[in-house]
């Protein structure tokens, strides 16, 4: 497709619970998406989106966002209300700095990929995702592992390759 705008009034779309706007030209995700209360699952990967609303905070009952091959820089804090979030794909977009600490406040995610963007660094709420069982950052900017990462007690695959890392933490947890 070549879609190329979603009209804010896709939040009167309230029965929606899955929305695939994949593969387009979108450059926006509007803001109107927060009004989709019932939503489940929202995929804006492979689209030209450079910045994601905080009114995804408003989805609640969100349990896959997967904003993968985008140019988003940043993730919105609102991010951590979305306690139902289970897949978060952000993989492939340009976000750089320290990982959104947002989403060590996530407690139900079990794969989060966000593999090929520019993170330096991980905050310590990192260690809150206890149910995680995967982890991508491989191909990221990091130099660092914070302790707090051993807390991750339900970790089944951590990729951390392709980083600037020296070493692991000697004390984990």
């Amino acid at each position: 497709n070549s879609l190329a705008d979603l009209p804010d009034s896709i939040g009167n779309m309230t029965a929606l619970t899955h929305l695939d706007a994949g593969k387009n030209l979108l450059q926006r995700c509007p803001p109107g998406i927060g009004d989709l209360r019932g939503l489940k699952i929202l995929r804006l990967n492979h689209n030209r989106i450079e910045e994601l609303p905080g009114t995804l905070g408003y989805l609640r009952q969100l349990r896959e966002l997967d904003f993968c091959r985008n140019c988003v820089r940043h993730m919105p804090p609102e991010v951590g209300a979305l306690l139902s979030m289970i897949k978060l794909n952000g993989s492939w977009n340009k976000i750089e700095g320290t990982f959104p600490a947002e989403v060590g406040c996530l407690p139900a995610l079990l794969e989060c990929d966000f593999s090929h963007n520019e993170i330096t660094a991980l905050p310590r709420t990192i260690g809150g995702m206890t149910s995680l069982t995967t982890l991508d950052l491989s191909h990221n900017r990091l130099q660092s592992m914070p302790e707090t990462v051993g807390n991750m007690i339900s970790l089944i695959s951590l990729n951390v390759s392709a980083n600037l890392l020296e070493s692991f933490p000697e004390r984990i947890g």
